[in-house]
């Protein structure tokens, strides 16, 4: 945690070392370790940015960062809305599942898989509805991972049952 603290805060530290550091860190729950995250959020570096975000994902200590990174899931940037939707599927609240959905049309096919994998993470009944109505899609991909979705949904509600199909 020292040594990832010693590269993650310097400024004149490169910026993709700092990333890096600064999600690593992030499974460590301080204050510091929150006011970091806080500081590469507000820098306005978009990809300190989308580091943040990743990180807050596997920071789940603190109770802000899903409604912070809710947020994030209406962003322009699709790498945003990637890291939010992966962040919640990692926090796993079923409230983010009504923000989830929409994004099941995201023009993004790496946002769109990566809600499919939130949804099947998280789990509830209207997450169930949405991965069965992605298992209907045109697109191979989208089928794909909304099966292994499902596959983890049934997993995660009963592991002593799960047979893979």
């Amino acid at each position: 945690q020292g040594a990832l603290l010693a590269v993650a805060v310097p400024q004149d530290c490169p910026i993709e070392i700092r990333r890096r550091a600064l999600e690593a860190i992030a499974v460590f729950s301080s204050d510091t370790i929150r006011d970091l995250i806080m500081s590469a959020y507000y820098s306005g570096d978009p990809k300190l940015r989308q580091s943040a975000i990743y990180a807050m994902g596997r920071n789940n200590g603190h109770p802000e960062w899903l409604t912070m990174i809710m947020k994030e899931l209406r962003d322009a940037n699709a790498a945003i809305r990637y890291e939010a939707a992966s962040a919640c599927g990692e926090i796993g609240e079923e409230e983010a599942v009504p923000q989830l959905i929409p994004l099941l049309q995201d023009d993004d096919l790496q946002v769109r898989v990566t809600v499919i994998h939130a949804l099947g993470s998280i789990g509830g009944s209207a997450a169930r509805r949405a991965l069965q109505a992605s298992l209907k899609s045109s697109d191979a991909i989208i089928c794909e991972a909304a099966r292994e979705a499902c596959e983890m949904l049934e997993f995660n509600e009963d592991p002593l049952a799960f047979s893979p199909r």
